[in-house]
């Protein structure tokens, strides 16, 4: 995330929770609304350049909204479960899943395969099988 330096991560010693992103760093605060993972600390910017409705949309009293909806267990390890919104910025692209099954294209002027990687997710029930195309 470019809005916020480090702020959580597994421990150099001690537990390493399979499918948790760790704890907290010193300093930075977490908490849960509605699901969503908001945080707040040294490590999360003041604000988007030049842009104070996208500010003030993304903060409520110091906290920043990530995005991220997110489990907290009682001794402070935070699970990812999802997002709260479907957006995907990569490679300066932002990306909106498609409904459907249909196949995401790459955008106008963006050579295929030059990101080497990209996003995806699909909805299935158990047993399913999952071809590549």
């Amino acid at each position: 995330m470019s809005e916020t330096l480090l702020t959580i991560s597994n421990p150099l010693e001690g537990e390493r929770r399979p499918g948790s992103v760790g704890l907290p760093l010193p300093g930075v605060e977490l908490e849960l609304d509605g699901g969503e993972l908001w945080v707040r600390g040294p490590s999360v910017f003041a604000g988007y350049f030049e842009r104070p409705e996208a500010t003030a949309e993304a903060f409520t009293e110091g906290w920043f909204h990530t995005g991220d909806l997110a489990a907290i267990a009682p001794d402070g390890y935070v699970t990812i479960l999802g997002r709260a919104k479907d957006l995907i910025i990569s490679g300066g692209f932002k990306r909106v899943p498609r409904r459907g099954g249909r196949r995401s294209r790459a955008p106008p002027g963006h050579p295929r395969g030059q990101r080497g990687r990209v996003a995806v997710g699909g909805v299935g029930r158990s047993g399913d099988r999952l071809d590549r195309h």
